[in-house]
């Protein structure tokens, strides 16, 4: 697999974006990446929209780390070389 896609919380956030690309993934059409930082920022974001799933949310992410060991870097910005940096303004 020759790809690697940095994703971010904003695409990590909305569950149908989500869940289309980790079923890409799972098919090996890609490797995700990201990091810690970026999975807090996505817990975070849901949990305030929605507190009360707060554990469910939690739980994706746990999820979401198991499923894919592989994707999680220590240092994102290697992948932030092609990225603008007004995408995540």
């Amino acid at each position: 697999m020759a790809y690697v896609a940095l994703l971010d919380a904003s695409v990590l956030h909305p569950w149908v974006v989500c869940d289309i690309l980790l079923r890409l993934a799972e098919r090996n059409l890609y490797r995700p990446a990201w990091s810690a930082e970026i999975l807090d920022e996505l817990v975070e974001s849901l949990i305030e929209r929605e507190p009360e799933h707060a554990e469910q949310f939690r739980r994706r992410r746990k999820r979401m780390e198991a499923a894919f060991a592989e994707a999680m870097t220590e240092r994102p910005e290697r992948f932030m070389s092609a990225v603008s940096d007004e995408v995540d303004a």
